[in-house]
Formats: C-alpha cells, sequence, structure tokens
C-alpha cells in the first residue's frame, strides 16, 4: 500500500503537473500573441488615423473652396465616405486583439435561447450547400440543458457561435453532425461544440487563435482570433481538442451569473 501511495503521489505531481504547466503555457503564449498584435495594430490604426484625418481635412477645405461647382463637390463627398468606411476598418483592426472587459452593457443570457437563434441564423449556409451537394448536415441539440445565465454582449457572444458553427461545417466536406452540449462547473456554464468533420493535426490546433492564421485558400485567419478576444472579454476561457479524420470539439466556458435572463 506505501508502494502504491507513492506512485499516484508521483503520478499526480509529475504527470499531471506537466500537463497543467503546458496548459498554463499554452495560454501565456497566446495571450503575449495577442498582447504584441494589440501594440501594433494599436499603432497602425493610430498612425493611419491620422494619415485619414489629414486627408479629411483638406477634403473639407476643398468643398468650401468650390461649394458653386456641384460635380466637384459631389466627388469629394463620395471620397470622404470612403476615407469613413476606412477608419471603419481601422476600428475593426482593434477589436479582435481589445481585451478590456467593459461589462457596461452586458445583460444575462440565455445559452439555449442563444444558441437556437444562432442556429437560425447560420441555417441558409448548411442548408443551401446541403441541397447543392446532396449532402446531409444534422444539428444535434440533446443534451443542450438549461443552465444559469452568463452576463455578456449578445451579439458578440453570437458572433463566437457563428464563427465556431460556420468552421464545423466548412470542416465537414460531405455532411455531417454538429453536437452542442451544455452543463455547470463549479460557477461556470461550459458550453461544448463538437463537430464530426476532418479534425486538425497538433500545430493546426497550436495556431488556430493565432491572429491572420488560416488553412483556408480565401480566409483571412482573424475569425478564431476575434472568438478568443470576445470571449476572454467576457471573462471566459476556450479550448480545441481535435484528432485529424476525427472531428472537433470547441469548449467555452463562461462565469456564471446569479440573475436570470429576461
Amino acid at each position: 500500500m506505501l508502494y502504491s501511495a507513492t506512485f499516484w503521489e508521483y503520478f499526480h505531481i509529475n504527470v499531471i503537473g506537466v500537463k497543467q504547466r503546458r496548459l498554463i503555457e499554452k495560454e501565456f503564449l497566446l495571450a503575449k500573441k495577442l498582447q504584441t498584435m494589440g501594440v501594433i495594430t494599436t499603432l497602425v490604426a493610430h498612425e493611419f488615423n491620422s494619415v485619414l484625418g489629414i486627408i479629411d481635412g483638406k477634403i473639407q477645405l476643398l468643398m468650401q473652396e468650390n461649394k458653386d461647382k456641384e460635380t466637384l463637390v459631389e466627388e469629394l463627398r463620395l471620397i470622404r465616405n470612403i476615407i469613413k468606411d476606412g477608419a471603419e476598418i481601422v476600428h475593426h483592426m482593434n477589436k479582435f486583439t481589445k481585451i478590456r472587459k467593459d461589462r457596461c452593457c452586458y445583460v444575462t443570457i440565455d445559452l439555449l435561447d442563444i444558441i437556437k437563434k444562432t442556429l437560425d441564423l447560420t441555417i441558409p449556409k448548411w442548408k443551401d450547400r446541403a441541397k447543392r451537394e446532396g449532402i446531409t448536415y444534422s444539428m444535434n441539440l440533446d443534451d443542450v440543458k438549461h443552465t444559469s445565465g452568463i452576463k455578456g454582449n449578445p451579439l458578440e457572444v453570437r458572433e463566437v457561435l457563428i464563427n465556431i458553427i460556420n468552421n464545423a461545417i466548412d470542416a465537414m466536406p460531405e455532411g455531417g453532425t454538429l453536437s452542442f452540449s451544455t452543463w455547470e462547473e463549479g460557477e461556470n456554464v461550459i458550453l461544448s461544440i463538437s463537430d464530426t468533420g476532418l479534425g486538425m493535426d497538433e500545430e493546426t490546433q497550436s495556431n488556430i487563435f493565432d491572429p491572420f492564421f488560416t488553412t483556408k485558400e480565401e480566409g483571412t485567419g482573424l475569425g478564431m482570433s476575434i472568438v478568443l478576444g470576445i470571449v476572454k472579454r467576457h471573462g471566459g476561457k476556450i479550448e480545441v481538442q481535435s484528432q485529424k479524420g476525427k472531428g472537433s470539439t470547441f469548449i467555452l466556458s463562461f462565469p456564471a451569473s446569479k440573475e436570470f435572463p429576461k
């Protein structure tokens, strides 16, 4: 018995300890990458905004000096609108690296409700593909139970789910099943989203949340970076479990809210 106890003590301290350290190191590296991208993006956005501001100021001056020339003023107004679009793009550049926990507009969200609403929004993508290619997609919500709500921005949480669902559909080119599960662990609400798709190798899993990393020919590599940023802003965590050829599972954890969803 003494030998057995010593062995299991060794196992827990060394083997489980190594796994925990690796998980912590992985989360630390992801945080550092996002922090670095945040600094770079902020600097680029600042300089770009300065340039746009100068151009906009010059255009406004030209519009005043040529207000009797309707055609020219209209063209200048069009350019100003394009500049505003550019400023909006800069705003979105900052979005995926922003970790600030701004909870002033958060409400209590019912995960079951938001999962159903998100699936309704994504139906056109997978239903049209299924019909066009003669394949079948199944959405399994049998394990989605009523849990405590979570505090958050419904639009952002929906954006997280849309990104994961769309990636899952892309990972099942021959059809498959997308399964959702919810439960509670301590003071956290857990959401698991699993697909029966192509799965990922270890390298892809390690880089999936990195900005600009993508395995898609037409992908930007920002989708999962935005997902990570949103989850962290909500005080949550996200991890991926996958095997090549055996599908993928995303596990999201959010602090439970003591308030009931409205």
